[in-house]
């Protein structure tokens, strides 16, 4: 039973840290890297939740991405309470961990098994990222490991640490709206390499010539970001 089936399963306003021991079932994720969180999966009341939490991390890590990467995916997940195909968030136990809704399904499968996936599946998705949008939130990081097709073959997704929350200010509407574009993009992208009937010829004229800010994003990801990532996780194995 998943927590979303489950809201007479008692309050979660006193739990604390040291009922975590109680609860772990499996690692879900041990993190690689000395700058993401370990996930686990945990069961409570015959419900299963996830938990992330950078508390296995550094002093200096934990209290700047940490800290950051915990507070921007919490508040994500306040604001898009209640949509379905986003993992309700349950409780945050400090400001390097909380609790979330453990979502049934597979990750999206590789375009070769495309036959997995119904014809409806990425209109669907679209959907959910309007809905998303339409809250102030931006995904950010949408690739194929943070989208899930639940069991019942609808999209959900997971990993908002990236997410980008629209502001008030002028760069903060700004940058929000350049966010939903990427978004978009993405999902534009991932629709024409497993069904590719369903795009439009502008739609493959936007994917062919995509905006320089897109590009720019794609070089930093892969060529900066990339290269980062690999030397920090070069860096966690040889401790």
């Amino acid at each position: 039973m998943t927590a979303s089936n489950a809201e007479a399963n008692g309050s979660w306003e006193s739990f604390v840290r040291a009922d975590l021991d109680a609860m772990r079932v499996k690692p879900l994720k041990m993190s690689l890297s000395i700058v993401g969180p370990d996930v686990w999966l945990l069961a409570r009341d015959g419900c299963q939740y996830v938990l992330k939490d950078f508390r296995g991390r550094s002093f200096l890590l934990r209290q700047t991405w940490g800290r950051i990467s915990i507070g921007r995916e919490t508040r994500a997940l306040s604001r898009l309470a209640g949509i379905v195909g986003v993992p309700r968030m349950m409780v945050q136990i400090d400001p390097y961990a909380f609790i979330m809704e453990f979502m049934e399904g597979e990750t999206l499968p590789r375009s070769s098994q495309r036959g997995l996936l119904g014809p409806d599946f990425f209109p669907a998705l679209e959907s959910l990222i309007d809905q998303l949008h339409a809250r102030g939130v931006a995904h950010g990081d949408l690739r194929r490991r943070n989208i899930l097709v639940t069991t019942d073959k609808r999209p959900a997704l997971l990993d908002f640490e990236t997410a980008v929350l629209k502001k008030d200010c002028w760069f903060g509407c700004r940058f929000f709206k350049m966010m939903t574009r990427v978004d978009k993009l993405k999902v534009l992208k991932m629709k024409h390499k497993y069904f590719s009937l369903q795009t439009s010829a502008e739609d493959r004229a936007l994917l062919e010539n995509p905006p320089w800010n897109l590009k720019a994003g794609h070089f930093l990801r892969h060529s900066v970001y990339g290269k980062w990532k690999r030397w920090m996780r070069g860096g966690s194995k040889s401790q």
